[in-house]
């Protein structure tokens, strides 16, 4: 069985660019094969109550992997941690998933190195935490 993937990374500073970005994306799921599955990671820079996640999910056939997973999300809900802070109403990091994809599990990673989070001491591989589906992709 083949799928595809797509990684994003929607614009950080303009709105009008993630709109348009979200837009072409729709347009493009749209045009898949409904039998074919299709993954969609990334950073998109919009929160879940954005309207660029309204345009992903609303009315198309992508869906939040977070939100269909089969258990419960495991870690926090924020994704990006601006080297420090945790933001949990930041939650920008999306895996979205179309077609026959089932999804197993979900979960944030929200490991430090060498210090607790809180600390000033804590050191971050990445300004976001990791985002993690596991995904059975083809009809059962």
């Amino acid at each position: 069985m083949t799928f595809t993937h797509l990684n994003m990374h929607f614009d950080h500073v303009g709105e009008t660019a993630r709109q348009e970005s979200a837009r072409l994306l729709v347009a493009w799921a749209a045009e898949q094969d409904s039998d074919e599955p299709v993954l969609v990671t990334g950073d998109f820079n919009a929160t879940d109550d954005s309207e660029v996640y309204r345009l992903l999910t609303e009315g198309t056939a992508l869906q939040d992997a977070r939100l269909v997973s089969a258990t419960l999300s495991a870690g926090m809900a924020a994704r990006w941690n601006a080297f420090g802070r945790t933001t949990p109403e930041r939650r920008i990091d999306f895996v979205f998933v179309q077609g026959p994809v089932a999804v197993q599990a979900f979960a944030t990673g929200d490991q430090t190195i060498g210090a607790v989070l809180e600390t000033d001491n804590a050191r971050l591989p990445s300004d976001h935490f990791a985002v993690a589906a596991t995904v059975r992709v083809g009809r059962p």
